[in-house]
């Protein structure tokens, strides 16, 4: 599925966030770029955007570029995200509301906000994901999938809701007992509800989390000792880690969480 940028002010940009930059995008299939000049960057933000249509495009601003993003962006609805990457100031940072997913990236000598107030959980924008990163190399990856879950993407395509009644009518599972509930490229979940299916040990190639829903049983994971655990409990295990469920009882159900890209899709 195709991806779209709209980059503004890059005539003020230095030759490091350049090439970051393009390094960034170049790890993003498939990807369209446009490219506006500040000037008049409401008129012609105004038609492109109208052009572009349901492509929900990402807009990206570095450095002094920010704080232009920062004020156009709120005008345009039909902008699928924002990026502002470096600002130097923001414009009424804490009142303007914003209707995009606002994605900020701070450096260390920022006075819009501080590394101790973003380890909180009353942050001074709840609305907006912020960090302080002056090594940019390091959220390459952070930054490429931001574009690409919010390039033309609808608030009703995210998230999803999944009803136990729903999960249920997976149930009796074949052997050995777990049903699919939800998967994408990152994230995989299932149920399993165990019944007379025996005991056995096994690995999987993602890290997983293991969330008991009902029921009691014991787990044992690596060479460690079994341990009993109730409804409630979670259990973690890594990538490729041996681990097996035994000993539950008739009414024991769980939700198991596998994390991180799925490598046979790559």
């Amino acid at each position: 599925m195709q991806k779209t940028v709209i980059i503004i002010g890059e005539e003020f940009y230095d030759d490091k966030q350049i090439y970051f930059l393009h390094k960034t995008l170049n790890t993003i299939p498939n990807i369209k770029i446009h490219k506006l000049s500040i000037c008049n960057i409401e008129d012609t933000l105004s038609h492109l955007v109208m052009q572009l249509e349901d492509e929900r495009p990402v807009l990206i601003a570095f450095g002094n570029a920010g704080a232009t993003a920062w004020m156009v962006a709120s005008k345009f609805k039909q902008l699928g995200a924002l990026l502002i990457i470096h600002p130097q100031e923001l414009p009424d940072f804490t009142h303007q509301y914003l209707e995009q997913t606002c994605l900020l990236i701070h450096q260390s000598s920022t006075n819009l906000t501080s590394v101790p107030i973003l380890k909180t959980l009353q942050r001074p924008r709840p609305d907006i994901a912020q960090l302080i990163e002056d090594d940019l190399n390091k959220l390459i990856n952070l930054i490429a999938n931001f574009i690409k879950q919010f390039s033309g993407a609808k608030h009703e395509n995210l998230g999803r809701v999944i009803q136990c009644a729903e999960i249920s009518k997976g149930f009796p599972a074949p052997e050995p007992g777990a049903i699919p509930v939800f998967e994408d490229e990152n994230c995989y979940i299932g149920a399993v509800r165990l019944d007379n299916h025996t005991p056995y040990e096994h690995i999987n190639y993602r890290d997983e989390v293991h969330v008991v829903i009902s029921g009691n049983g014991h787990f044992r994971h690596g060479n460690g000792e079994l341990i009993k655990v109730k409804q409630g409990d979670i259990a973690y295990v890594k990538a490729f880690e041996k681990h097996r469920w035994s000993d539950w009882s008739s009414d024991f159900k769980l939700l198991f969480i596998q994390c991180g890209p799925n490598p046979l899709l790559k």
